[in-house]
């Protein structure tokens, strides 16, 4: 419908500014674009995606569970978010590290979860990125330090259970991430709130 409308209001326009060789474009931001009128075929407005909307970088803070019963922080964490064409999102996790554990001084590593579809259910998007037997393939770097000794220092495959949920709150936005890595038995749950400047 709105295509139609558009198509019709840049037909009459054209037609009624016959003599007029270039289209000019001004943004609300003061930058413009000009086309020459035989370059332009049609001009469509789409509603905004659910996953524009979410797309951006944000910084904070990450509160990580271990086991269910050891909480550690890491602030000043960028999560980046990018929009697919057919409506879902990558999330890329940074680095972070979390000092001072019972496993010592650790560092997870980078890694990205793509094609993170939006969920009615969770109001959000929300992905299962780890099968039972691992076979997604999708690897993080961790390095434990205990006492200046390196105990654990490769990649390690996400097992099942692993998900991420990405959801906009009134106070910004929250990714909680749970997974559990290798051959590692507990589960490590890390909860990322955006910081409100």
């Amino acid at each position: 419908m709105k295509k139609h409308i558009l198509t019709l209001a840049l037909t009459t326009l054209l037609s009624t500014a016959a003599s007029a060789e270039i289209v000019k474009i001004t943004l609300t931001d003061g930058s413009s674009q000009t086309y020459k009128v035989e370059e332009v075929q049609e001009i469509t407005f789409e509603e905004e995606s659910m996953a524009s909307e979410y797309a951006g970088s944000y910084k904070g803070g990450n509160s990580v569970v271990v086991g269910g019963m050891f909480t550690y922080s890491a602030d000043g964490v960028t999560y980046v978010i990018t929009a697919n064409g057919d409506g879902t999102v990558n999330l890329q996790v940074p680095e972070y590290k979390l000092t001072g554990t019972v496993m010592g001084d650790l560092t997870l590593g980078a890694y990205t979860i793509s094609n993170i579809a939006f969920d009615e259910t969770n109001n959000g998007f929300y992905r299962d990125y780890a099968s039972a037997d691992g076979t997604d393939g999708l690897k993080m770097h961790f390095t434990a330090v205990q006492n200046g000794n390196t105990t654990m220092n490769s990649d390690y495959e996400f097992k099942n259970p692993s998900n991420v949920l990405i959801e906009k709150t009134a106070d910004g936005l929250k990714i909680t991430n749970s997974f559990i890595m290798g051959s590692m038995p507990f589960p490590i749950v890390a909860t990322f709130t955006q910081s409100v400047e």
